[in-house]
């Protein structure tokens, strides 16, 4: 649902800029713009505008879907607070790094984030692009060289990479050497987050019964189920 959705917005974004119905001027992230004139729709449509319909264009598309599908529909399944977080993290990090360097469309470095944060999850998966065969950790590198055959910088996947590394070490790393309990995160989703997304309580495993024992010591059958 979240990776449709933000499909959608950037489809319909990229479609009225070709219209020219808007312009790339007002969509841009312009810190002085938003401070200063509280033009604060700049911090959302940075992320969704991917440049004209072109071969870059539909190259982000196709592995946006792909990707983030997938990593929605498996490590996600029933946590799409925390899939919403992990994408609001990234952004909060690319516009300040976007400050830092005068970025000004930050949507491909969050596709990149994402689809690292994918590979490192996936690291024993062989992925299969044209004619190379790899395995997944090397996917954000190959892709990173394929974006910039088409014309784009190789510093905006860099930024998506960066990010991706450092969402992947707080939530996935660090937890695993540092903390007794594997289910301790050094980034927890907010629980506003989980409650505005998770409307439904998270199911719970079931303990298994303990064996019944009749006086011999020895484990009584199991009751028929009616």
């Amino acid at each position: 649902t979240v990776t449709r959705t933000y499909l959608l917005l950037a489809g319909l974004t990229t479609a009225v800029v070709s219209l020219d119905l808007a312009s790339p001027y007002s969509l841009y992230f312009n810190p002085a713009a938003v401070v200063a004139k509280n033009e604060w729709w700049r911090l959302v449509t940075t992320f969704w505008y991917f440049d004209t319909f072109s071969l870059n264009w539909f190259f982000h598309m196709h592995f946006l879907t792909l990707y983030w599908s997938s990593l929605e529909r498996n490590q996600f399944d029933g946590k799409t607070g925390d899939f919403v977080f992990m994408i609001m993290f990234g952004a909060a990090l690319l516009l300040g790094l976007g400050t830092l360097l005068g970025v000004p469309f930050l949507s491909f470095s969050l596709v990149f984030m994402v689809v690292y944060v994918w590979s490192r999850r996936h690291s024993f998966q062989h992925v299969q692009l044209f004619w190379f065969q790899f395995r997944a950790p090397w996917l954000p590198w190959v892709l990173m060289g394929f974006s910039v055959m088409l014309g784009g910088s190789p510093t905006i996947d860099l930024l998506g990479i960066f990010c991706g590394h450092i969402y992947y070490v707080l939530r996935d790393v660090w937890p695993l050497y540092l903390c007794k309990s594997h289910e301790t995160t050094f980034l927890p989703t907010p629980g506003f987050i989980q409650n505005l997304f998770d409307r439904r309580p998270r199911p719970a495993a079931a303990a298994p019964a303990a064996p019944a024992f009749n006086l011999a010591g020895v484990a009584a059958p199991a009751p028929a189920a009616a």
